[in-house]
């Protein structure tokens, strides 16, 4: 199965890399940050730090090291490196999204056949392992954008203080 999820991924990357401008143009409406997630509250709100720490546990449970190969963490925080982790958090929130599209149908069925008690254990499940995450490539990505709009300003204030000493000589 993870080989599968693996596969998917590059052809994903590849199909991505092969997009028109009006393709890139939707994609970026989608995944740019919306007015109510720019300060990342609702996020804070719904529990995603509780989340994210959870996941960090579960890592941890598992004794797994972090490597470089994984798109978890940010290993190059380069400009370059952080739009690689931006491209990534986009395609990781795809494949969760591609799940709870197929996971809806199946929660919707159980309630209809009158399994309550199959349905919100299905809906339970789907939240915890497609939803969160979706929010939480989301809330890094806020944040990603933050720290590039900062450093953004830096570079130009620094520039701007870089050309003015060199007038003054």
């Amino acid at each position: 199965m993870a080989s599968r999820i693996h596969l998917f991924c590059k052809e994903f990357d590849v199909a991505m890399g092969q997009r028109s401008v009006l393709q890139n143009r939707l994609a970026d409406l989608y995944f740019r940050p919306k007015w109510f997630e720019g300060s990342g509250k609702l996020f804070v709100l719904l529990g995603i730090e509780f989340f994210k720490g959870w996941m960090v546990k579960w890592g941890r449970l598992r004794k797994k090291q972090p490597t470089a190969e994984q798109d978890f963490f940010i290993w190059d925080r380069s400009p370059q490196g952080l739009r690689k982790f931006e491209a990534k958090t986009r395609r990781n929130e795809l494949i969760h999204l591609a799940f709870t599209v197929i996971g809806i149908p199946v929660i919707l069925g159980a309630f209809v056949r009158g399994w309550p008690l199959a349905g919100t254990v299905l809906l339970i499940l789907v939240a915890g392992t497609q939803i969160y995450p979706v929010m939480l490539q989301r809330y890094h990505r806020v944040r990603l954008y933050r720290v590039v709009a900062r450093r953004t300003r830096r570079e130009g204030a620094k520039n701007r203080r870089a050309g003015d000493t060199s007038k003054s000589q």
